[in-house]
């Protein structure tokens, strides 16, 4: 538990923060507590397209009628979380082919 001394000094601590002062510092810093990857909230990446997505999950949808499964939402969601993984951990092999193919 804090002290209340405790709490006085972090409250005068602060400010003297060294937080961004200009605009391009604070677009910058609204960021920093972006999650991405495979541990981010939401499921469509900054570089990935969100009609893509919207196609795999109806894909899908498709298949969960016909197999009369339900909750299909959050399976699209892990299959393509799946998917980001996959592609992730293949990046270095790729780029190592790309780089050998150079030579």
């Amino acid at each position: 538990m804090t002290s209340i001394k405790q709490f006085e000094a972090s409250r005068r601590n602060s400010l003297k923060s060294t937080r961004p002062k200009i605009e391009v510092g604070k677009r910058a810093s609204r960021c920093n507590a972006v999650r991405r990857g495979l541990t981010a909230e939401t499921v469509i990446g900054a570089l990935e397209d969100a009609e893509d997505y919207k196609a795999f999950h109806k894909r899908r949808l498709r298949c969960a009628i016909g197999c009369g499964a339900g909750a299909s939402a959050p399976i699209s969601q892990l299959l393509w979380r799946r998917r980001q993984a996959i592609t992730i951990e293949m990046g270095p092999f790729e780029i190592q082919v790309a780089l050998s193919q150079q030579l």
